[in-house]
């Protein structure tokens, strides 16, 4: 177990939402870039297409960001042509609860296929330590994460503050009870996702009303869509706030806030290198998305909230049991193999010829409005506008 970078010349990043990813993923790049490395920020569906093509070997590393049951084929192609792979999880911090975490992002189907897994923040390295041995997985920070910010104490002055949405899979095009069934396999239970679902119906339920019960007592609310909710709010629910668009930039969402209010984001990680306190909303009904709750500053009881009608600082509590997110930390050795072209004018026409033809049929198939490649659509899309730009 673990990569033999004496023998690795090409790395493949894989990016699938390139508004969250694009950045951090270009420092990632970068940094192995600069110690010799030949590195491409590429979408999955694109690297199948190099696939197709025979462009991956030996001397090849793919850095994934799940290892989803869906992905075991992939990955035993990838291992049939000697490329090794890692595995550098993101959306996964923040699970359901931890045996959901394991059902659907880290299966004992593709465990065995993985060469190194990269633990972004200590909860997850401990709990994937617990399940697959300590030569498994390596805590390696992320990109994403700067160091820590001392952040002093927490005040209600500032009257502006933004709220974290997070709850993507209560979109009708998501469909969540299929994804569920599609991603735990063998491991669906009807009766956990049914509760899990409910859990989240409540959760966004006490968001709402946290949120307006801050807009009625003076707070200037921001909410921050997640990039892929679609009508999970109504129009008349979100009519008293100001919302920033799903792909704006975080930095800007936080211009003039000093509070962000949330029911387990991911961001919550992300907030721990900027100057404002990050709150996580708990409640007396469901216990879903706690380790997003576990990375934040403070808790606040959303039901006592609500049921009190009154913001007072001592309803904040300091929480000082943090999952702590780290910087990128990894020890990146010199590249010894120089970068050889092996493709050939003929191999370099058909990649371009699948390419458009994959994409020509994308376009179609969205047209058409089947969901799946609507969505599909916008992501490479996306992909293409930054790679074009270099954002």
């Amino acid at each position: 177990m673990g990569i033999s970078w004496d023998s690795v010349r090409r790395i493949y990043i894989i990016i699938e939402l390139t508004q969250r990813e694009w950045q951090a993923k270009s420092k990632l790049k970068i940094l192995f870039e600069r110690k010799g490395y030949e590195v491409f920020l590429i979408p999955r569906e694109y690297l199948r297409l190099e696939l197709l093509c025979s462009r991956l070997g030996t001397g090849d590393v793919v850095i994934e960001k799940s290892a989803q049951r869906y992905q075991k084929k992939h990955f035993e192609k990838l291992s049939s042509l000697n490329v090794q792979l890692i595995i550098f999880e993101e959306e996964g911090w923040i699970p359901f609860n931890w045996n959901d975490y394991f059902d659907r992002r880290l299966s004992n189907d593709c465990a065995p296929l993985i060469d190194e897994y990269w633990c972004s923040n200590k909860k997850q390295f401990s709990e994937v330590q617990k399940r697959f041995g300590s030569d498994f997985s390596k805590l390696v920070g992320h990109t994403r994460f700067a160091n820590g910010i001392q952040k002093g104490q927490l005040n209600l002055h500032n009257k502006s503050v933004l709220f974290l949405s997070s709850f993507a899979m209560l979109s009708p095009d998501w469909d969540f009870f299929t994804v569920m069934k599609s991603e735990a396999g063998a491991n669906y239970s009807e009766r956990i996702y049914s509760k899990i679902y409910e859990d989240m119906k409540y959760k966004k339920k006490i968001f709402l009303k946290v949120a307006n019960l801050f807009e009625a007592s003076g707070f200037n609310v921001k909410i921050r869509l997640h990039p892929q909710e679609k009508n999970v709010f109504s129009q008349y629910e979100l009519s008293k706030f100001i919302v920033c668009k799903a792909n704006s930039n975080l930095k800007d969402s936080l211009s003039d806030v000093d509070m962000v209010i949330h029911s387990g984001s991911t961001v919550s990680f992300d907030l721990q290198q900027f100057p404002v306190f990050c709150i996580g909303i708990v409640d007396n009904y469901s216990n879903s998305l706690i380790e997003g709750i576990e990375a934040s500053d403070y808790k606040i009881d959303g039901d006592a909230l609500i049921k009190n009608k009154l913001i007072r600082l001592d309803d904040f509590l300091l929480n000082k049991k943090r999952s702590q997110a780290i910087p990128f930390t990894l020890d990146i050795i010199d590249c010894k193999i120089k970068s050889q072209n092996n493709t050939t004018l003929i191999s370099d026409f058909l990649l371009n010829i699948l390419y458009f033809i994959y994409d020509f049929w994308v376009i179609i198939a969205a047209g058409l409005n089947y969901k799946w490649y609507r969505r599909l659509k916008k992501k490479l899309n996306s992909f293409k506008d930054c790679n074009r730009k270099k954002v």
